[in-house]
């Protein structure tokens, strides 16, 4: 069976294998309150000066880790530009509780989406940033 250990050892080396990925703050963003249960709060930022925000819980269920009340935004140096989260602020959505706001400029939009997972969220700013 997997601990909370594991995935945050998974995660660590996910992150270790981007360019795009210069800084991870602070240096101990992992939180472990049991062996099912953990917390990540990051700060990852990316070469151009953009940053996601990480807030997560984490719990290993049926072997498999599984993240709850998470947040996940992505900051430009011009501004916002997404951020996905399950807090319970739209019960209209399909995908109830799960969301992505998007920002254009001074507007933010609300969309449907899937539940998603940290390296997703990743791996969509890198394939933003040109790396994947």
């Amino acid at each position: 069976m997997i601990s909370v250990d594991d995935y945050f050892l998974s995660l660590s080396r996910f992150l270790a294998k981007f360019r795009s990925i210069v800084r991870v703050e602070p240096d101990h963003p992992f939180h472990r309150l049991t062996d099912v249960v953990g917390r990540v709060e990051a700060r990852i930022h990316f070469y151009d000066g953009s940053y996601l925000d990480v807030g997560e819980m984490i719990r290993i269920a049926k072997g498999a880790p599984l993240n709850f009340h998470y947040r996940y935004h992505w900051q430009a140096p011009d501004g916002p530009r997404w951020t996905y989260d399950d807090a319970p602020h739209h019960p209209g959505m399909d995908t109830f509780p799960f969301h992505k706001h998007v920002y254009q400029g001074s507007t933010r939009t609300v969309e449907s989406h899937a539940h998603i997972r940290l390296t997703e969220a990743i791996q969509e700013v890198l394939q933003m940033l040109g790396e994947s």
